[in-house]
């Protein structure tokens, strides 16, 4: 017997086309929650960023990749981090490679530049492209980030993974790359 269902947001609840959750996706999942069956969300966006589910209910949600994870009473269940010296090492990529990093911290976002990239994920998703924040004297340099993600296309992105081998230590790139989902799209 089903139990529990999971749902992410952006292309399977949500239409890309018009950002809205289909009348008989909504009437699906009340026809669940009527079975007793829970429903959740486990998505990418940070909390901030869950802003087109109507008014449907759901029992919990698992955000910003399954590092923080809360109730429906928003009562945190799992805050996970990205520790200070992989941050560190994202900061060094980062500005060894210019390619747009978004880090977030809660409620808040950060990116360290905006391109084409970026606005173009902001308008597929109908979000607001994050605040630009200067690398090494920004204060997300000083908290604890949710999670990291690299606004790259496939082959220039492991090309810059690839290239900077040499300069993060290979336990540090197997943590940004599979660990902390800072790859982007997979």
């Amino acid at each position: 017997m089903v139990k529990a269902i999971f749902f992410d947001i952006d292309g399977t609840l949500v239409s890309f086309e018009t950002h809205k959750i289909p009348a008989s996706t909504q009437e699906a999942l009340k026809a669940l929650r009527d079975k007793g069956i829970k429903i959740f969300i486990a998505t990418g966006r940070p909390q901030c960023l869950i802003n087109n589910l109507s008014d449907l209910e759901f029992d919990g949600y698992i955000t910003v990749n399954g590092s923080y994870c809360f109730t429906a009473g928003h009562q945190p269940i799992y805050k996970g981090c990205i520790p200070q010296e992989d941050i560190e090492r994202l900061i060094t990529f980062q500005q060894k490679y210019p390619v747009p990093f978004v880090f977030v911290h809660g409620n808040e976002m950060f990116v360290t530049e905006v391109n084409d990239r970026v606005q173009a994920v902001s308008d597929l998703i109908e979000i607001p492209v994050p605040p630009c924040r200067l690398h090494r004297r920004s204060p997300w340099k000083r908290y604890p980030a949710n999670n990291g993600i690299l606004y790259g296309r496939r082959g220039k992105r492991n090309r810059y993974i690839r290239q900077s081998a040499d300069s993060l230590r290979t336990d540090a790139l197997v943590s940004i790359v599979c660990r902390y989902h800072c790859t982007g799209q997979q």
